[in-house]
C-alpha cells in the first residue's frame, strides 16, 4: 500500500469535469431517484456486525453509500475481521444506491447521535453531507473515509483507491486490447462509458484518469462517446443502458463501467446478445464479470481494488485513533490490480479474488 501525507494531489470536482469534457445523462439531484422507493428499499438500518455487543469496548459506525455487490459486500466483511481481531463493536449502516444522499446524510448524523467512539463512511460530494461530516469533527469523533474522499472536510484518514491511476489503467487495458485485436488505427471506433453517481469523487477521479490516458494515447479515429451514462448504481438500468448503446452505435467497440453496478449492467447486456466483438473493461470481480474472464468468446477485463483491506485496516485505524494515536499518514493508497484472462489464475491474484 502506498501511503501519502497531506500534500497528495486531490482534484476539486469542478477541475475533473473540465477535463472529462462534455457529460450527459447525469443528474446531480439528491432526492429525484428517490421519490418512488420507500425508506426500507433505500436504507440499511445499523445493525451490530460482530458476534456480540462486548461492553465497555469502542462503537465503531461504519457507513457505505451502496449495498448487496459483491464491492461492498467484500468491504464490509474486511471491516468485520478488523474488529474482531481488535475487539471492538462493529455497527453497519448504508444506501442501496449511490443517489439516496439524503439517507446517506441522516445515517451519518444518527452516527454522531448514537455517540460512535469512531465513524468510517463512504461518502458523496454533497453540501449536507459536508456539513455532517464537519458536525462529527466538531463534536470529537474521528473520521475515517474508505472508497471516496470530500475535499472540503477535516477528517483523519483515508483508505482509497488511486483513482486517477486506475482510469488511466482501464483506458490502457482497452488500448491494449484493441491493438492485440488488430483493429487499425484508422478504424472509426466508438466507446461508451457507464458511471454509478456524479456525487462521487472517485468516479470523477477515474473518469478524468482514463480521459487523460485516452487523449494522449489513442488514434484519433478511436472516440468516446459523448453521452456518458448514468445508473445511480442500479445494475439493471446499466444494463438499459449498454443495450441503448449498442442499439444506437453501429462502430461501438468497447464499454467501459467505471463501477461496480455499471460492470454487471455491461457484462449481462453483452453475454445475453452474446456480442463477441465487444470489448469489455469494467471494476471490481463480480461473478458477471467473471463468467465474461472465464469464456473465451469474450474480451473482457476489470479493475480490481482492495476493497477488503480498505475495511479491515479503516477498523484497525479506528481503534488507533479513539485510543488519541495519531496517523502518520493522510491517505493510503491500497492499490489496484487488472484482472484478465492472462493472469486470472496466477496465485497472487488469486489471493485477492478470494478476500
Amino acid at each position: 500500500m502506498k501511503k501519502y501525507g497531506s500534500a497528495k494531489r486531490i482534484l476539486p470536482i469542478f477541475m475533473i469535469l473540465l477535463s472529462v469534457g462534455s457529460i450527459a445523462g447525469c443528474s446531480l439531484s439528491s432526492s429525484d431517484n428517490a421519490v418512488s422507493e420507500s425508506r426500507e428499499e433505500r436504507v440499511c438500518d445499523f445493525y451490530l456486525a460482530t458476534d456480540e455487543e462486548a461492553k465497555d469496548s469502542p462503537n465503531i459506525y461504519l457507513i457505505t453509500k451502496a449495498r448487496n455487490n459483491v464491492y461492498w459486500d467484500s468491504l464490509i466483511a474486511g471491516a468485520v475481521e478488523g474488529a474482531d481481531s481488535d475487539g471492538v463493536n462493529l455497527y453497519v449502516g448504508g444506501i442501496t444506491r449511490e443517489s439516496y444522499v439524503d439517507d446517506l446524510r441522516d445515517l451519518i448524523h444518527e452516527a454522531g447521535d448514537n455517540k460512535a467512539d469512531a465513524v468510517i463512511v463512504s461518502p458523496q460530494n454533497t453540501t449536507d453531507i459536508i456539513r455532517e461530516i464537519n458536525r462529527l469533527k466538531e463534536i470529537g469523533i474521528p473520521v475515517i473515509f474508505v472508497d471516496s474522499l470530500l475535499n472540503e472536510t477535516d477528517f483523519d484518514i483515508c483508505y482509497m483507491t488511486d483513482n486517477m491511476h486506475a482510469g488511466s489503467l482501464a483506458a490502457k487495458g482497452i488500448l491494449d486490447s484493441l491493438r492485440r485485436e488488430g483493429r487499425g488505427e484508422e478504424e472509426e471506433l466508438l466507446v461508451g462509458i457507464e458511471v454509478g453517481s456524479l456525487q462521487s469523487q472517485t468516479i470523477m477521479e477515474r473518469m478524468a484518469g482514463f480521459n487523460g490516458y485516452w487523449s494522449k494515447n489513442a488514434p484519433g479515429s478511436w472516440r468516446i462517446i459523448e453521452n456518458i451514462s448514468c445508473n445511480d448504481g442500479d445494475a439493471a438500468k446499466a444494463k438499459q443502458d449498454a443495450d441503448d448503446y449498442m442499439d444506437e452505435y453501429p462502430n461501438l467497440a468497447v464499454l467501459v463501467g467505471l463501477n461496480n453496478g455499471s460492470t454487471v449492467g455491461i457484462a449481462n447486456s453483452v453475454m445475453d446478445r452474446a456480442r463477441t466483438d465487444i470489448v469489455v473493461v469494467g471494476f471490481d470481480y463480480s461473478d458477471e464479470i467473471a463468467a465474461m474472464i472465464d469464456d473465451t468468446r469474450y474480451n473482457a477485463t476489470t479493475i480490481v481494488q482492495r476493497q477488503y483491506s480498505m475495511g479491515m485496516e479503516s477498523v484497525k485505524e479506528a481503534g488507533e485513533l479513539i485510543k488519541g494515536e495519531k496517523p502518520e499518514y493522510k491517505f493510503v493508497d491500497t492499490g489496484v490490480v487488472l484482472v484478465s484472462k492472462d493472469n486470472v489464475d496466477d496465485i497472487s491474484v488469486q489471493k485477492i479474488l478470494t478476500q
